[in-house]
């Protein structure tokens, strides 16, 4: 049986001229495969122009990799912010797609609620450039660390020393980046543009927003007011990871299809 996974990896969708060919070859893998398993629900009603053989299996997170303890402090101190000082976190592609831009110009809201807070971005893309320009435009450079792109147990410990995890995406097929901050017990703001609107609980484990400069200032506001009630979304974000989204659980699903044919 041949089968295809869109959204898995992160890269079926893409900014600029490229969408033209991605879609003939989203086309042409569609045709040929028996099963076509989507990674959300939004995914699978964008996938479904090309075919009804379709699966919904979510993505996972391996919390052991995401086991132990750190000093926040010793990481935010690291880029110039106070051990105290509120984080949050956006992980990305500095790219129109997922809304670093949104988030950026949500900062002087966040800063209302929160007046020593500090946005972290890490990825890059092509927009760094001019992210880079829009804070010290709006006169808010001191409240914004691009730190590039980070892997392996530097990102991680981002995630650890983090108050809360953004995602601004304007479109999104899963959101990996839910599943890490989870890992790591962390309230997460997500925009209700894709998976993470579907699978993140409103007010339970996480906030969901809109792919506005408010409504995501809103959101993280929400967090930074009450810190003890952040907390425990997190934990029950860690939690559903532990049951939902294991590789293992993840697989059986997978292998379930497989054995559909």
């Amino acid at each position: 049986m041949h089968s295809t996974e869109y959204g898995r990896s992160g890269n079926v969708h893409h900014d600029g001229g490229d969408s033209a060919r991605i879609r003939e070859i989203e086309r042409e893998g569609c045709e040929y495969a028996d099963k076509v398993i989507a990674v959300s629900g939004r995914l699978c009603d964008e996938v479904k122009m090309y075919t009804h053989n379709l699966r919904m299996v979510y993505n996972g997170v391996q919390l052991h990799h995401f086991e132990g303890f750190i000093n926040p402090g010793d990481v935010k101190t690291k880029y110039g912010i106070g051990p105290l000082q509120p984080m949050v976190l956006f992980v990305g592609r500095l790219a129109l797609q997922k809304g670093p831009d949104i988030l950026i110009d949500a900062l002087p809201g966040i800063l209302g609620a929160k007046q020593d807070a500090v946005v972290v971005l890490v990825g890059e893309g092509h927009m760094r450039g001019e992210l880079e320009g829009r804070v010290q435009q709006m006169g808010i450079g001191h409240a914004v660390r691009f730190v590039g792109s980070k892997t392996g147990q530097e990102l991680r410990d981002f995630y650890k020393a983090a108050d809360c995890v953004v995602v601004p995406s304007r479109n999104e097929p899963f959101g990996i980046v839910v599943l890490e901050a989870w890992a790591c017990a962390k309230p997460v703001v997500v925009t209700n543009c894709g998976g993470p609107g579907e699978f993140v609980r409103h007010e339970d484990d996480g906030f969901h927003v809109f792919p506005e400069a408010a409504s995501v200032a809103w959101g993280v506001s929400q967090v930074f007011g009450d810190f003890d009630r952040a907390r425990g979304m997190g934990e029950r974000g860690r939690a559903r990871c532990a049951e939902e989204f294991s590789w293992d659980h993840i697989a059986w699903q997978t292998e379930n299809i497989y054995y559909e044919a």
